[in-house]
């Protein structure tokens, strides 16, 4: 026995490097069969939480709940059909939804379908935050007032999913099937609560619906291709800004007008009161009052230049001030490339859309314009909601509770 033992150290030792990597694989091997079998057990036990909604007895007049589901095949690389069909699907089933799904195929389908549908009880959007973006706008396009009826489901299947992150909390990789699951299960429950949303208008008065914001400027090109730089793992956000540094001409300055009034929550000015019915004698309406209040400050405009490394414009879902129908704009000062390292280096520490750098001039706004000062021929982009869009002349206003969506009471929020 103990020539045997001898023989296996002389061996490891002979074969080291062989050794260490068998020894790293067998690790790998082991903490990946732990967390399938952890995935597993929390499908099971959601399942049977799932199946008491859908064991509970239906009256002959009602009806089984109907949801839409608007899934992104191509998102999280391919993988999100499988990962909706394993982890949210059996659960809509278990809990007695009549589940129909439309799948997008191509840009801005989305938006198009919610043009014309009809019997739904909810919808749930299967992607990123570009897909959200695309229900959100063909929602608020519609004429009638189907954005208060019905809410919306975020499942965090996109590459970049920031709303679903501020809903249930912000996720590791590793806990993505929590991360669907708990998402699920708020669309389940029933909670919901109503949140803000940015009118955005640009030219010819096209208009798209942001549930989170828009960027524009030298951090967010520097985030552009992260995706395509997976190789470098965890250090793929600091490759990225290193990069962004070296190739580019410095310093990379955004320009431009921001006009803008400071936000109100009500006043004689912007909420005179409804107009008298006749009916009134009979039924007092319900409506706040708001003629007494005076706010000189409502509707007057200031100006302001921008000059900067970026220009940030965010909903204020992401603030913990729903209740204020107002925008907050960051604009971050011009750097040195090591000063725009050190600052973009200190965001990958944040949550998204905490990204305020130290030293950003920041403004909280209600509504606003503005317009973009571009040279000649240049190309420049909006990403909204993480969405590309020509740089052009806007105008932001904010639609205080303009959808209602789906979310766990007792789930993680922005802090």
């Amino acid at each position: 026995m103990a020539a045997r033992v001898v023989g296996f150290a002389k061996t490891i030792r002979n074969n080291w490097k062989k050794s260490l990597f068998a020894s790293g694989l067998i690790a790998w091997g082991g903490n990946f069969a732990k967390q399938k079998y952890q995935e597993e057990e929390l499908r099971r036990k959601y399942c049977a939480e799932a199946k008491k909604y859908g064991d509970q007895p239906v009256l002959p007049h009602e009806k089984p709940r109907k949801v839409t589901v608007f899934l992104n095949p191509a998102a999280r690389s391919g993988k999100a059909r499988k990962l909706f069909e394993k982890n949210v699907a059996p659960l809509l089933h278990l809990a007695g939804f009549e589940v129909g799904i439309v799948k997008t195929e191509y840009e801005g389908q989305a938006k198009k379908y919610m043009d014309v549908l009809e019997n739904a009880d909810c919808v749930m959007v299967a992607g990123g935050d570009g897909t959200l973006l695309e229900v959100v706008t063909g929602l608020l396009r519609r004429s009638d007032k189907l954005s208060q009826q019905i809410p919306v489901g975020v499942l965090p299947l996109g590459n970049v999913s920031s709303f679903a992150g501020l809903l249930f909390g912000y996720r590791e990789e590793k806990e993505l099937v929590q991360w669907l699951i708990d998402a699920t299960m708020a669309v389940i429950k029933g909670s919901t609560k109503p949140v803000n949303v940015l009118s955005v208008k640009g030219k010819d008065d096209k208009t798209v619906y942001s549930v989170s914001g828009i960027e524009w400027g030298a951090y967010r090109e520097a985030e552009k291709k992260k995706k395509k730089n997976w190789y470098f793992g965890k250090f793929k956000h600091h490759y990225n800004y290193l990069k962004y540094s070296i190739k580019q001409q410095w310093p990379p300055e955004v320009k431009g007008e921001l006009v803008y009034g400071n936000p109100c929550s009500g006043c004689s000015a912007c909420r005179p009161a409804p107009e008298w019915r006749w009916w009134h004698v009979l039924f007092k309406p319900r409506f706040e009052d708001f003629t007494k209040i005076i706010n000189e400050d409502c509707g007057v405009q200031y100006h302001k230049e921008v000059n900067g490394v970026q220009f940030t414009a965010r909903s204020n879902n992401y603030f913990q001030n729903e209740n204020e129908a107002s925008t907050e704009i960051s604009i971050s000062p011009v750097l040195e490339r090591k000063d725009f390292l050190k600052e973009g280096f200190s965001k990958l520490d944040k949550k998204p859309y905490r990204d305020i750098t130290s030293n950003s001039d920041v403004l909280t706004v209600g509504s606003f314009k503005f317009t973009p000062h571009l040279k000649e021929d240049e190309e420049a982009w909006f990403y909204i909601d993480n969405e590309e869009y020509d740089a052009m002349p806007i105008e932001v206003t904010v639609l205080k509770n303009g959808i209602h969506v789906f979310y766990d009471p007792q789930g993680t929020g922005p802090s």
